[in-house]
């Protein structure tokens, strides 16, 4: 009877093992990353934005000029890291009512998440910092 048992006990652990382990892992960027600025006192931020495609073409708009560039794959890689690094990304970090908002938007197994950070908020993770550092200096 205990061996049936033990039996019956593996076999429900090994159907669960997979689930969890499906649980456990990261979602995939499979879609664009955007950056824009919002917020301060005419409410449109810096007039700073970003949006990159998964193959590295980016637009870069910075006060009313647009640019067309390409990051390299190492620059990809570092930006899918930090956004990891910063995951779930589906946060927001609020702050004062005319401070700048910065905001990355990641699509993520089809779904876009969106990290919202008023630069007023002054505990915002290390990990988040970085994401909205590396953003910015694209």
């Amino acid at each position: 009877m205990a061996r049936g048992m033990l039996s019956t006990m593996s076999v429900k652990t090994l159907l669960l093992v997979p689930l969890l382990v499906a649980a456990c892992t990261s979602p995939t960027i499979d879609g664009p990353i955007d950056y824009t600025t919002s917020g301060g006192f005419s409410g449109g931020g810096e007039g700073t934005s970003l949006h990159v495609e998964l193959d590295g073409r980016a637009t870069r708009t910075t006060n009313g000029t647009t640019d067309q560039l390409t990051l390299d794959a190492a620059t990809i890689d570092r930006l899918h890291a930090a956004v990891y690094d910063a995951f779930p990304i589906d946060r927001t970090f609020e702050g004062c009512c005319d401070s700048i908002v910065d905001e990355v938007s990641v699509t993520l197994d089809g779904d876009i998440d969106h990290l919202i950070v008023d630069r007023a908020n002054e505990r915002v993770p290390d990990d988040v910092t970085a994401l909205l550092d590396l953003v910015r200096s694209l």
